[in-house]
């Protein structure tokens, strides 16, 4: 969407100095805000505009510009430190109402105060733009069926859609979309200001009452949406809401026989394959369940080899189980076993790989062999063991950042990958080649958009090693 984030070096440390000193240079900014006045996406009476940077930790409306004069250009002079913070990069921010943010669009803006002193830097018009442009009607259109199929979304009960983008400052309700009636197809037109050939960016929002008399956001987590703008009316494409379709959800709940076959299984738990002195217990576990190494609660998670449907003969060594996916579940789930309650099928770390038959409420997977996935496509070797891992995040749940390390006891290409609830990747951070690391995750997607409370987890791989945590976002 745009760079939210730049803490390199000082993170979340606000570095505005509180009085002069020796090290402190006294800035200047200045922004134009007459032609957000004229397009619409400003009020003077209601709205605030605000500079973020590194040197505040691009949070907060401490550092308010105003206008005295009433000539529309807003300033204001900030003390900042400028050996912390040479050259600190920052935006401007449109808070609408008080209370809406409503970013610049823009690259980062930089500033050099390395010489300390007076700095005093050149007014530039809010998000670069002075005007110019051509007004049309853009007609946005999002299928909002699934999620309201799946209990997602319910007008009902306050719940709203809206679009945001690079045309009103990714913030703010204003372009609320609303329902074609029994069409599930929210729209909303917005007059959009701008360049024959421009590329306009948006993404859809579902709002969600906070009970308090506001929104928790739910982004998308998809890439941007895109489109050309061409100076007339334009209607856009109908799309599904996170790019979700019917397709990609059961329309009913499914039960799922799942069976494993632990003859000749081997312990991967600890870097050498070796056989099991004992096989107490066999468990399922997947992102349906959040992954629950060694706490396997729900007697479903366990699977038995005793006879007693859903298993079909006791003591032949395939374990079975029952797992009900309600309807709105993916198609696709990801899995592996347990043997005792740790995570041990595979020291690669692969998982099985099901997709989910709806057209009748119950199906019965094949048999998997304990320590064979044959689903995912690099798995070439499923024997050979290649690195361990050890994870944790902290802290957890979280809000808004949390840090997750990882130590392996091989060097290899690492990297850690986040993932929602479906299994969909949303974001991602290459660590290079490593046996260790850490990155800190703010909550955002591939895109920095922010992404909404929940359970989340992080896949860590290093080499074909993997580990898999859950973490909790709280907001």
């Amino acid at each position: 969407m745009f760079s939210l984030l730049k803490k390199t070096g000082v993170a979340g440390l606000s570095v505005l100095a509180l009085s002069a000193s020796v090290y402190a240079a006294d800035v200047t900014f200045s922004v134009d805000m007459s032609v957000q006045q004229t397009l619409g996406n400003f009020d003077p009476a209601n709205d605030l505009v605000v500079v973020r940077g590194d040197m505040n930790a691009w949070g907060g409306n401490a550092e308010q510009l105003m206008d005295p004069d009433n000539d529309m250009i807003y300033e204001g002079t900030f003390t900042i430190d400028e050996v912390a913070l040479p050259m600190p990069e920052y935006k401007f921010v449109n808070v609408v109402g008080g209370t809406a943010d409503s970013w610049e669009t823009v690259a980062n803006r930089t500033v050099d105060i390395s010489g300390g002193g007076t700095v005093v830097i050149p007014t530039v018009f809010f998000d670069d733009n002075a005007g110019g442009g051509v007004d049309a009607d853009i007609t946005f259109q999002c299928d909002m069926s699934v999620q309201t199929s799946v209990g997602n979304f319910n007008p009902a009960n306050g719940d709203k859609i809206v679009v945001r983008g690079s045309f009103n400052g990714w913030g703010g309700a204003a372009d609320e979309l609303f329902e074609d009636v029994l069409t599930g197809i929210h729209t909303a037109t917005a007059t959009i200001n701008a360049t024959a050939g421009t590329t306009v960016e948006y993404k859809f929002v579902h709002l969600v009452p906070d009970g308090a008399g506001g929104f928790v956001d739910g982004w998308e987590s998809v890439q941007n949406r895109t489109f050309v703008f061409d100076g007339n009316a334009q209607t856009l494409p109908v799309v599904y809401f996170d790019d979700i379709t019917p397709n990609d959800i059961i329309t009913q709940a499914v039960t799922v026989t799942f069976q494993v076959d632990v003859t000749n299984a081997m312990d991967f738990n600890g870097g050498t394959p070796i056989p099991f002195q004992s096989i107490d217990n066999v468990y399922i576990a997947g992102f349906f369940n959040n992954w629950p190494w060694d706490a396997f609660t729900d007697p479903d998670w366990e699977m038995h080899d005793d006879g007693v449907a859903p298993d079909m003969v006791a003591g032949d060594m395939i374990y079975t189980t029952n797992i009900t996916f309600d309807q709105g579940s993916g198609k696709e789930q990801q899995y592996k076993f347990s043997v005792n309650g740790p995570d041990n099928e595979t020291g690669i770390g692969d998982n099985h790989i099901i997709l989910i038959d709806d057209t009748n409420p119950t199906m019965v997977n094949a048999v998997d062999m304990f320590g064979v996935v044959v689903d995912v496509e690099e798995n070439s070797n499923p024997g050979v063991i290649e690195t361990s891992i050890l994870a944790s995040n902290y802290p957890n749940p979280f809000n808004p950042t949390t840090s997750i390390e990882f130590k392996a006891d091989q060097v290899a290409p690492a990297q850690i990958s986040i993932f929602n609830v479906l299994g969909q990747e949303i974001n991602s951070f290459d660590l290079g080649v490593t046996n260790s690391g850490n990155v800190v995750w703010n909550g955002t997607d591939f895109n920095n958009t922010p992404v909404s409370s929940g359970i989340y987890f992080y896949q860590v791989n290093v080499g074909k090693a993997q580990k898999i945590g859950k973490m909790t976002l709280l907001k």
